[in-house]
């Protein structure tokens, strides 16, 4: 009835407002505004008497439904109730006959068993309880069979065992449910060029360096590369990359704004929507800004956003991640963040709703953060300790070289072809004055580095090993003035300014003398551009003074040796990639020089975004993302999926 007084209402009162109207310009009487009232009046009122009607209808319906579902479960329980008392009988015949059974009355098995427990079963047949045999699955070949004849007895004799219920299939354990799919994914769109063009002395060994990181990166990250082969191409193109980083520091030093461009370049970064609805707008999520810097914190690059809309057809809208910086360095960033977003992102299907999801993320994102500002301070410390080694290497062999231009003072020289020349003492005034003697005696020798005084009264140990301190082992000292600086520790002695170091020790822990000079110096200091051949002949030999010292071999052939793909990460990560703090401290001056250049010469200028405020946070989730961030290495690339985030097995990874 509402549904048809409710519309002949409305138009009563359609009909009012036009014979209204009418009245007004002078088309009705009276007499038909009266009847135009009362029909109105008279459709109001069918309309709430039909509104009442409805309500209490519904109520009807509604109490009704709620009376059945009393009946429903009522009857559900009386059902229960007679289910148990069958379960107590069938249980207690299932018992006596057991009992009967074990006093040696024969007897048949009972029949109608399907309600037995599942714990008179277990301890019947023997098998594990609480395994309901009862259900049937159609899936499932295997059912269970007590009595497949109702017309046939059961007879076991004494020696018969009861039959036994077949055991059901044990099913797969399925993993934690997923949420939906992720939304959006991260896709590099363009590399930096790394074709650079290095204005120095080391010019040939960057273009191969060069050459041999493109070609490690394209077999390692080729599809159909075996897994080991890919994992030890990349392991070389990461080795190589530390390498030709720190060989920029050297150059960048002294190059030019131009040349700085040279070396830099950009990457991108696209994150769209998984669905292919380019029409849609992608936003950005919360998680996006701190995982830019946690990669421009790893690779020394900085970066912005860039919302890309556009109106023509077809339309396009999306989000672009720009790694600005050296380019090689660009190049690592773009593809950690790829990797990272969409690995981050599929692990976060098991938390539920946005913000456990995000939270999650954002757990990662400080996790990474953390890592990479703990391996920058890593890494200033071991330029620390490689300046401390070098330094104290240095002092040994300034006291070496020192000892052995005594000993060539004091005693024979030695020619190299094993021919003994004695050349006359040099005597001095002193030792006439004290001797009593005449020019022409034979002044007593010099007395060697070990046995002068120092400025405390004691005497130096100097007596270092002959293989230790073999003068084509250690570096040259350029200028023979530095021997007398004042700023020193050392003490000058006369009458041939022997320089002995008072701090220097044989016995000071952690310095090592090399036998050799190839891998030791390769390893320590990789940006030795000194192409100076060691020179050191005996006393007799004209081309060359007794006052010069010999220099560090050329390394130039070493430099460019081959870099052994199964080498471990370990010795790699332990080794020092920088001679110092100070050209560690320059390097990533200049970074941040290059970083500026290339956002100048894109002519971009940035500003900045609206701030976005995320006040809801679920800090379960971000406690578990910040541990499973702790199984992922920008520096390394996962080859298998992560099926599950949290067990003990770890996936194989591989060095970018």
């Amino acid at each position: 009835m509402a549904t048809t007084t409710q519309p002949v209402a409305q138009q009563a009162l359609i009909d009012a407002a036009v014979q209204a109207t009418l009245s007004d310009l002078g088309f009705l009487s009276a007499e038909s505004q009266d009847s135009l009232r009362e029909r109105v009046t008279r459709a109001v009122e069918q309309a709430s008497t039909a509104a009442r009607e409805k309500s209490v209808s519904h109520y009807i319906a509604v109490k009704q439904a709620g009376l059945e579902a009393t009946d429903r479960k009522t009857k559900a329980k009386e059902e229960e109730a007679k289910l148990k008392i069958a379960r107590a009988e069938q249980e207690e015949s299932l018992a006596q006959w057991k009992a009967r059974t074990a006093e040696g009355i024969i007897e048949p098995f009972p029949e109608n068993l399907a309600l037995i427990s599942a714990g008179f079963r277990a301890t019947f047949t023997g098998t594990a309880p609480g395994a309901d045999d009862t259900l049937e699955d159609p899936d499932d070949d295997c059912e269970e069979e007590v009595d497949s004849d109702d017309d046939q007895d059961v007879t076991m004799g004494e020696n018969d065992e009861p039959p036994a219920l077949t055991k059901r299939k044990n099913r797969a354990r399925k993993g934690p449910k997923l949420g939906t799919p992720p939304l959006y994914k991260a896709t590099v769109i363009e590399s930096a060029d790394n074709n650079m063009i290095v204005e120095a002395s080391t010019a040939d060994i960057d273009e191969n360096v060069l050459d041999r990181m493109k070609k490690c990166l394209a077999l390692g990250n080729h599809p159909d590369t075996p897994e080991r082969e890919a994992t030890r191409a990349l392991h070389v193109a990461s080795r190589l990359m530390k390498q030709y980083n720190v060989t920029q520091a050297e150059v960048l030093a002294h190059a030019t704004p131009e040349q700085r461009a040279q070396l830099g370049g950009h990457s991108k970064v696209s994150i769209e929507r998984n669905d292919g609805n380019k029409t849609k707008s992608v936003q950005q999520q919360v998680y996006v800004g701190p995982l830019m810097i946690a990669m421009d914190t790893f690779f020394g690059t900085k970066s912005f956003t860039t919302k890309i809309w556009t109106s023509r057809h077809p339309v396009k809208k999306g989000l672009h991640i720009t790694f600005h910086g050296v380019a090689s360095n660009t190049v690592a960033a773009a593809m950690a963040f790829e990797m990272v977003h969409n690995l981050m992102v599929e692990w976060a299907r098991k938390h539920k709703g946005v913000v456990g999801r995000s939270s999650y993320c954002l757990g990662i994102c400080d996790e990474l953060t953390r890592a990479a500002e703990q391996e920058k301070r890593d890494e200033m410390e071991r330029a620390k300790e490689a300046e401390a080694r070098a330094l104290a290497f240095r002092l040994r062999a300034e006291a070496a070289q020192r000892e052995a231009e005594l000993n060539r003072l004091a005693g024979p020289v030695v020619d190299l072809t094993g021919s003994e020349q004695i050349l006359p003492q040099k005597a001095t005034v002193e030792d006439e004055e004290e001797e009593g003697g005449t020019a022409g005696e034979a002044p007593s020798p010099l007395p060697s580095a070990s046995s002068m005084p120092t400025a405390g009264g004691t005497s130096p140990r100097l007596d270092l090993d002959d293989d230790e301190c073999s003068l084509d082992s250690f570096y040259s000292i350029e200028d023979d003035d530095s021997l007398t600086d004042d700023g020193d520790n050392g003490v000058i002695i006369s009458d041939d300014e022997a320089y002995v170091d008072a701090d220097v020790d044989d016995d000071d822990e952690g310095v090592e003398l090399p036998a050799d000079n190839s891998d030791f110096w390769n390893d320590l200091c990789p940006t030795t551009t000194s192409k100076q051949n060691p020179a050191y002949h005996n006393a007799h030999d004209g081309r060359q003074n007794d006052d010069e010292m010999p220099t560090k071999p050329d390394n130039a052939a070493n430099r460019n040796d081959s870099v052994e793909p199964n080498a471990q990460t370990d010795e790699e990560d332990s080794a020092p990639t920088f001679a110092g703090p100070s050209q560690l401290i320059l390097w990533r001056e200049k970074e941040s020089q290059i970083a500026d250049d290339v956002l100048k010469n894109m002519g971009i200028k940035l500003r900045s975004g609206r701030k976005r405020k995320w006040k809801e946070f679920d800090q379960e989730a971000r406690k578990v993302g910040r541990a499973d961030g702790k199984k992922i290495r920008p520096r390394m690339r996962t080859l298998k999926d992560s099926s599950s985030v949290g067990q003990d097995n770890e996936d194989e990874e591989m060095c970018l």
